[in-house]
């Protein structure tokens, strides 16, 4: 039996994490070490004042029929939430965790017809979406 795949069910979330990973030699890879340590003590400032988006992982999901596709992208550093999304835009993380969901339903043997603008369909219904906060 095959089943449609409707990119219009697909449920969307986007996640900010605080980052594990420490600034300090992972957030500059440049020549000039001085610069490095500049950027990084700026990073470490805006993340003691409260922005979360300093110095985060973003994770995206996609949900449909009781399936999961995910994508994510940590050791980044954003101003705040709307160049956070705009990274997750540029990144094609809703496409990409999509795709992943996809590929999730085929292996589990279910037989999908898949639009094939499927991952443009569900980025384009959530590319103002509301982030998700700890």
């Amino acid at each position: 039996m095959t089943r449609e795949f409707n990119p219009q069910e697909v449920e969307v979330s986007i996640c900010v994490e605080y980052e594990d990973i420490p600034v300090q030699g992972n957030a500059m890879a440049s020549e000039d070490p001085e610069y490095d340590k500049k950027v990084e003590n700026e990073i470490i400032a805006d993340l003691e004042s409260g922005n979360i988006f300093a110095w985060c992982t973003a994770i995206v999901k996609a949900r449909w029929a009781g399936f999961e596709g995910l994508d994510a992208l940590g050791a980044i550093s954003c101003y705040n939430e709307k160049d956070f999304l705009n990274l997750v835009r540029d990144h094609v993380m809703i496409n990409e965790a999509t795709s992943h969901l996809i590929k999730e339903i085929r292996d589990h043997g279910w037989h999908i017809d898949v639009p094939e603008n499927a991952g443009d369909v569900v980025s384009n219904r959530f590319q103002d979406a509301e982030v998700v906060h700890p």
